[in-house]
């Protein structure tokens, strides 16, 4: 692979792996770890703490990623249009500073690297325009897609509408989010798909499954408006009334949790066949996705979800709503989709694939996904668009 000379790559997130953000923050973390295993890698990760309950570090990890996480209060006593500037420049002067404090540990970065806009983009721009140095995008958000409904306001629009011109690159993890981006005139010359990597020697098919019953494997962060929780448990109950053959583990935490459990109480659900199972990462996640025989996505709207990807990974066949770009990695030997809302549909798509396994070949969708989502292959289609940077800029 051609690495470039093993150029240094600086990673910008508001979002990254820590006491507050354990999900968001880990697809970014886990594009930098495959990039990491073929460039040097740096992150500078800045979280608003009015508690100051975290300290800042700087530390060198295991995986081969240099990380400057910094803390800072952004306490105001202003309110509405000026309390949003004085946060905003408490922001960029603790980034500016953070930078500074970068620079003495590290060595000047080839490319900054933004996840997620806008804020960081802004301060990439301000690097491109005061050093030099060029700038990538990487986008995961589903912001920008009208049935989010969060992608407002004239300034912030104008705003990120000049940072993505000016990035030497845009990437996304779908075509989907590609497109929604362009619809709101984010423009730039050099769009890229690159999707969410998954740890194919941690994500991997269990060789003997011997569950008593199917299981039916459900990971989200439990928010009711994107993941439709309550339309996963009506689906559940349905199948409850004609089946008992099957059990449904909800794999999770999120601001919806109490309400989907008290939901799933309401309609009749019992621990029987449904349990939740709280949040869980590492080798107790992957062990639960392993042993599923299916798992089950309703969401209203999506990106790329990574879960989709990890069952992939486990060999296990994936039921789903045709949102987002979830149509870009889905045929029927991977699974099956239906249309957002339709319960009916959902019910017969889960039935289908519990009660015909064998049109389900655990190797092939393994290889699905190590030929299209593994570290090696992110890695090198990060690499390639580095480069093209690099050489353009010479």
């Amino acid at each position: 692979m051609d690495d470039n000379n093993n150029k240094h790559i600086l990673f910008l997130a508001r979002w990254y792996p820590n006491r507050y953000d354990s999900m968001f923050g880990l697809f970014i973390q886990r594009h930098a770890l495959a990039v990491a295993e073929y460039q040097k890698v740096s992150v500078i990760y800045l979280h608003a703490d009015n508690n100051l309950l975290a300290s800042s570090d700087y530390t060198f990890s295991k995986d081969k990623i240099s990380e400057l996480k910094w803390y800072y209060s952004d306490k105001s006593y202003f309110f509405s249009v000026f309390d949003t500037l004085f946060k905003g420049f408490l922001f960029f002067k603790n980034l500016y500073k953070v930078y500074k404090l970068f620079l003495v540990k590290e060595n000047k970065p080839d490319i900054v690297h933004v996840n997620i806009l806008t804020r960081m983009g802004v301060f990439a721009l301000f690097l491109k325009w005061r050093y030099g140095i060029p700038y990538i995008i990487t986008e995961h958000w589903s912001r920008y897609k009208p049935e989010n409904g969060t992608y407002t306001g004239f300034l912030r629009k104008k705003i990120t509408e000049i940072v993505v011109r000016n990035a030497s690159a845009v990437t996304t993890v779908s075509v989907d989010l590609q497109n929604a981006m362009q619809n709101n005139n984010l423009q730039n010359s050099n769009y890229y798909t690159i999707p969410n990597v998954v740890d194919t020697d941690a994500f991997y098919p269990e060789k003997n499954k011997n569950n008593n019953k199917k299981e039916i494997v459900h990971i989200s962060c439990f928010e009711e408006k994107s993941k439709n929780i309550t339309g996963i448990l009506r689906v559940i109950k349905a199948l409850s009334q004609n089946r008992s053959d099957f059990i449904c583990r909800m794999i999770g935490e999120g601001m919806d949790l109490e309400v989907s459990k008290k939901y799933a109480k309401e309609i009749g659900l019992t621990d029987e066949v449904v349990v939740f199972e709280g949040l869980k990462e590492g080798q107790d996640l992957t062990n639960l996705l392993r042993k599923g025989d299916l798992f089950l996505l309703f969401s209203n709207y999506e990106n790329l979800p990574v879960v989709i990807l990890e069952s992939y990974a486990c060999g296990v066949p994936v039921a789903t709503t045709d949102v987002g770009g979830i149509s870009e990695h889905m045929n029927a030997d991977l699974g099956v989709m239906v249309k957002p809302n339709d319960e009916i549909a959902m019910v017969k798509a889960v039935e289908k694939i519990l009660d015909n396994p064998r049109n389900y070949n655990t190797s092939a969708i393994r290889n699905y996904a190590t030929e299209n989502f593994s570290n090696k292959v992110v890695a090198r289609a990060f690499i390639s668009v580095y480069n093209s940077v690099l050489n353009k800029n010479k």
